[in-house]
């Protein structure tokens, strides 16, 4: 139970440094227009993140299960955070419907990359993590 706490609250602070990097860089593109939004959007927003951010942290706890194949758990992490993510996507108008097509299948495209590219980043931290580990057991 601790480390489904730990997790919930570490998806919390994902998702909310997710939310402040994307403001950051959508100021930075728009300038101050990219944030003139009501304080009931904000308030959604945020939710939103934090939401996403536990969708993809509470399921990386399918990695301590050493009795399950680790394409298997990859596709429990991946695909639980992925459908939180899209589901939450389209409720925050994160993926622009209103351009077409082209427009979701290219949000959905750099999505899945992205959370891709993050995921394995933590898995060559991890491994070189265990690698230090392992060599200092071995001695």
């Amino acid at each position: 139970m601790k480390k489904i706490i730990g997790m919930l609250f570490l998806g919390i602070a994902w998702g909310c440094t997710v939310l402040v990097f994307v403001n950051l860089v959508g100021v930075t593109i728009k300038g101050e227009v990219f944030l003139q939004i009501s304080a009931q959007e904000y308030m959604k927003q945020v939710i939103c993140s934090i939401i996403v951010g536990i969708g993809f942290t509470l399921p990386s706890l399918a990695y301590n299960n050493e009795n399950v194949a680790r394409g298997i758990q990859v596709f429990i992490h991946m695909g639980i955070g992925l459908t939180v993510y899209f589901l939450v996507s389209f409720y925050a108008g994160w993926i622009p419907v209103q351009y077409g097509i082209g427009a979701i299948i290219s949000t959905i495209v750099i999505a899945i990359i992205t959370s891709f590219a993050i995921w394995f980043c933590f898995y060559l931290y991890h491994k070189e993590e265990a690698k230090k580990i392992n060599k200092k057991l071995n001695g």
